[in-house]
């Protein structure tokens, strides 16, 4: 390989920039191209894995604590008004919240929310 002008017999020339000689040999191989596509894969293969991780945690840890969110023991297991309506399905989730004040305070607030509206 010719030496660039101005360089010593200890120095190459690689991709027009001068390294020692030492350092030539581990250097990246392939055209930069080439290395850019590598590195985009590579790149890719790890968003991939991180997400595939994301989800896997999700449905493991953080999904089955919101599908009961503020729901006793108790109040998943017992039946509730209307379950007798509901067709049957392969899972049951109840989901609760506590209101500090007597039904008659909290059914004017359900009734203006209602069903479809």
């Amino acid at each position: 390989m010719p030496l660039a002008a101005g360089s010593s017999p200890d120095a190459l020339c690689v991709e027009g920039r001068l390294q020692p000689r030492g350092v030539a040999s581990v250097t990246r191989k392939g055209t930069p191209v080439e290395r850019r596509g590598k590195e985009a894969v590579m790149r890719i293969e790890r968003v991939s894995r991180l997400a595939v991780l994301a989800l896997v945690g999700y449905d493991a840890l953080l999904r089955p604590w919101m599908l009961d969110w503020g729901a006793s023991g108790e109040e998943r297991r017992r039946p509730l008004p209307g379950d007798d309506i509901v067709e049957e399905v392969m899972t049951h989730h109840t989901r609760a919240l506590t209101i500090d004040a007597p039904p008659e305070a909290v059914w004017p607030w359900l009734v203006q929310i209602g069903d479809r509206r």
